[in-house]
């Protein structure tokens, strides 16, 4: 992939109906980022809306808002009439978030249904606190979140490497 607003890809986390999300590289101190990559159909009001929103919670359980910008993107688009691929770039909107190196609560449950293993009580209720003190942050600022799911909820370490949860 070609780097975006010279942040350089290293993998899609996840794609939902407005936007794509990707772990970027920054490159000026290779620290890990989510970048949330907006499709071109989505309002400039919308997506502002949402940067604002995300700004305005600042709760150790909600995911950090760290920037956001315009960039030049690299799109590639099957022809399905003749099989060929055409490449074109358009200009891209995203979010900077932090990135949960651990990855979210849905992937945390599928890693631990392959293996037979359960979370500990200890475990359930720590991620449930954590979940709980987030959504209530933005709850006292009159924000609602209408997709709290398990892949909504990522996991990572906080700054002395215990685990956090953190809404996103």
């Amino acid at each position: 992939r070609h780097p975006i607003d010279g942040y350089i890809p290293q993998k899609g986390i996840g794609e939902g109906f407005f936007a794509e999300v990707l772990h970027v590289e920054d490159p000026y101190d290779r620290s890990p980022l989510a970048m949330k990559l907006f499709r071109k159909e989505v309002p400039e009001e919308s997506i502002v809306k949402e940067r604002k929103e995300i700004a305005r919670v600042h709760n150790p359980h909600n995911v950090p808002f760290m920037g956001h910008g315009v960039a030049k993107v690299q799109v590639s688009m099957l022809n399905e009439r003749n099989g060929k691929i055409r490449e074109h770039s358009e200009q891209r909107s995203y979010l900077l978030m932090w990135y949960a190196e651990k990855g979210t609560v849905h992937d945390l449950i599928a890693r631990q249904r392959k293996q037979g293993i359960l979370s500990s009580p200890q475990e359930i209720s720590m991620y449930t606190t954590q979940a709980a003190r987030g959504i209530d942050a933005a709850h006292r600022l009159g924000k609602v979140h209408k997709d709290i799911k398990p892949g909504n909820l990522l996991l990572g370490s906080d700054d002395q490497g215990n685990p956090i949860l953190r809404v996103g």
